[in-house]
């Protein structure tokens, strides 16, 4: 995520479909199957397509602005998805294009050309395209509660734990390990909230955000030194979480988008997730820091994070909350239709207030409590 400067135009099938044989070898598209995926500051569109070769598959076509994600970035991300690729993961599989690699570059004025429209493009933008397979299932913010299972939950975290051992066995790439994401890494958050904080209008909700600048600012920030580090995926929210139903209850499919991929420190990585599962997923009748402990325990047998680390946990979770609310608000004024935005503001302005009015120590012992805990401890 990152500023909406830019941002790619919307294609219609056709306009689409041309862009899509032009870069990539396609034999056949199915003209009535593109469509458009919910989706931050780039465009993806979903198709099903006929490659040259006979396969026959469903598809994600993605397109970014350079100036909100560099070239360089972006090819940094194609080595990690192939990294992850190489090791198994789903969600990671790239369509080589008609030049043999896995991301085109089109000019604003080469996409006028090639599309034969004019789609509302400034000629001096640059774009990045990358095509990747699509997995099959359901986006985990799209099932209800009721179908949030300790084994779900568990699954996903422990999956978030193996990509981030994955990417720290060997994975180098200096694009990622020194680019900024200002606005969605907790690394940076007291840079980006004196910026952010005017956004947020209501008085409520900006002392909340005031105390959670205190708190992170004391906390926090003077031990960021200390926590471990590395390039991690950055983007755990449901809305990347594939799963798909198997019997009675849903499974684990794969994580999706890793185009915020950074280095950062892990706490913060199990915060992404740990904030948009409560988030989400809270009920009155669940207590929302236990809800979560299935997903902190499946994380700590893949990834291990100190207890130390743990400890702060809590304040990390508010920190996330409170740089996604602000700065959801701020782009949710340029773009009032855009759903995505919509529903990252109003439950993480209560999951703050949920964690301020419970004591840190009540909820360090229930997540502390749950590292190296194994599915069947919920089970039973």
């Amino acid at each position: 995520m990152s500023s909406l400067t830019g941002r790619p135009p919307d294609l219609c099938n056709l306009s689409l479909v041309k862009l899509i044989r032009h870069f990539y070898p396609y034999r056949f598209i199915d003209l009535d199957s593109p469509k458009q995926l919910v989706s931050y500051d780039d465009r993806n569109y979903y198709f099903v397509a006929h490659l040259e070769d006979g396969d026959t598959s469903e598809f994600v076509f993605k397109m970014y602005n350079c100036l909100n994600n560099l070239p360089e970035v972006v090819c940094g991300v194609s080595a990690l998805m192939s990294h992850l690729h190489s090791r198994g993961f789903q969600g990671t599989s790239q369509v080589t294009n008609r030049d043999g690699g896995t991301i085109s570059m089109v000019t604003g004025q080469e996409l006028r050309r090639v599309v034969g429209v004019d789609c509302d493009v400034m000629d001096g933008y640059t774009y990045c395209i990358r095509v990747v397979r699509f997995v099959p299932g359901e986006t985990m913010d799209a099932i209800s509660k009721e179908c949030i299972t300790p084994t779900l939950l568990f699954e996903v975290g422990q999956f978030l734990g193996k990509i981030d051992t994955s990417l720290n066995d060997g994975f180098t790439n200096e694009a990622i390990s020194t680019r900024v994401l200002a606005n969605f890494d907790q690394m940076h958050f007291q840079d980006m909230f004196p910026e952010f904080i005017s956004s947020v209008e209501d008085p409520y909700r900006k002392k909340m955000a005031e105390q959670v600048f205190v708190e992170f600012t004391t906390h926090v920030a003077p031990r960021i030194p200390t926590f471990k580090r590395g390039i991690l995926y950055n983007d755990a929210h449901t809305t990347n979480i594939i799963v798909q139903a198997s019997k009675e209850q849903y499974k684990f499919a794969a994580f999706i988008d890793f185009d915020d991929a950074v280095n950062s420190c892990y706490l913060f990585e199990l915060a992404v997730l740990v904030t948009d599962v409560i988030a989400e997923f809270s009920n009155p009748q669940t207590n929302p820091f236990e809800l979560v402990s299935p997903l902190i325990s499946g994380y700590s047998q893949e990834f291990e994070l100190s207890k130390e680390e743990m400890g702060f946990l809590y304040y990390a979770v508010m920190a996330r909350c409170c740089q996604v609310a602000m700065v959801s608000e701020v782009q949710y004024k340029n773009e009032p239709w855009n759903d995505y935005l919509v529903s990252s503001i109003e439950p993480r302005w209560k999951v703050i207030e949920l964690l301020l009015s419970t004591t840190k120590a009540e909820v360090d012992r229930i997540w502390s409590g749950a590292m190296g805990k194994s599915l069947n401890h919920y089970l039973s």
